[in-house]
C-alpha cells in the first residue's frame, strides 16, 4: 500500500504502522485506566492501532480522526471485525483546518509530527 501511495505521489503516512502509534498503544495498555469509561480522540488515526486498542482496553466511545479517508474506511472495516464498531467513530478531521477539536477526556496522537508546518498546527491544537 505504501508503495503505491507513494509511486502515485499521495501520502503513505496512514496506511503505515508507524514506532510511535506502537508505542501509544502500549502506554495505553500500560495506564488502561487513563482511556477506561472515557471518550477518546484519536488524531491523525493512521492504522487504527492507538483507537481499536483504546476501545479494546474499555473507552466507551472513541473518536478515530484522520485526513485520509483511506485510513478510515480501513479502520472502520477493523473495528467491524473485531466487534468494536460501536465503541469506535471516525471522522474525517484535517489538524491543520480551523474545524474545532472534537470533545474528548483524553486525545491520543503519535506519528503526526512529520512535517514543521503538521507541528505547528498540532501546537496551536494543544493549546484547545
Amino acid at each position: 500500500v505504501s508503495a503505491f501511495y507513494t509511486e502515485n505521489g499521495e501520502d503513505p503516512f496512514g496506511v503505515v504502522m508507524w514506532p510511535g502509534s506502537l508505542h501509544a498503544a502500549r502506554q495505553l495498555c500500560a495506564w488502561p485506566e487513563t482511556v477506561r469509561n472515557k471518550t477518546v480522540l484519536v488524531l491523525g488515526a493512521g492504522t487504527g492501532l492507538e483507537a481499536l486498542t483504546a476501545a479494546t482496553l474499555g473507552a466507551t466511545r472513541v473518536l478515530a480522526t484522520d485526513v485520509n479517508q483511506l485510513t478510515l474506511a480501513l479502520l472502520a472495516d477493523a473495528a467491524r471485525g473485531a466487534g468494536l464498531d460501536r465503541q469506535i467513530d471516525t471522522h474525517v478531521f484535517d489538524l491543520s483546518g480551523s474545524e474545532p477539536l472534537p470533545c474528548a477526556d483524553v486525545a491520543v496522537f503519535a506519528d503526526v509530527l512529520y512535517t514543521r508546518e503538521l507541528t505547528a498546527h498540532v501546537a496551536r491544537r494543544c493549546a484547545e
